[in-house]
């Protein structure tokens, strides 16, 4: 494999002297499908950890709304005409399905976090 030494992009610079070497060393003896399988397993990583950080977008959301729907059925708690007995009734039944939905929300999060770990090492 021919490596360009005026391409625009060029490996990281170690302050490992012995380090330096190592990659050099790796990145000379490289083929295309060695490049290429750097380059997916460095795309995996990527979209992996984008992936997290989309899970951990969206349980703040649902925890943003958990406390919201919160807030609206202890404001109508001791109200008792209908329409404040039904708010909070309405209120109730969203913030019980929001646990649920954040429960699930967890759970995924968590076992994406463990494929960008095992993706990382």
């Amino acid at each position: 494999m021919i490596i360009d030494r005026n391409a625009g992009v060029t490996p990281n610079r170690y302050q490992s002297q012995p380090l330096r070497r190592t990659i050099g060393k790796r990145i000379g003896r490289a083929d295309r499908d060695d490049m290429l399988q750097a380059l997916l397993w460095g795309s995996e990583v990527r979209i992996a950890d984008d992936l997290v950080l989309a899970w951990r977008q969206f349980r703040q959301e649902l925890e943003r709304k958990k406390q919201e729907a919160q807030l609206r059925r202890d404001k109508t708690r001791w109200r008792l005409d209908q329409v404040a007995v039904l708010a909070h009734e309405e209120a109730d039944k969203l913030l019980k399905k929001l646990a649920e939905e954040d429960f699930e929300a967890e759970e995924a999060l968590a076992e994406c976090e463990q494929a960008l770990q095992a993706l990382r090492n």
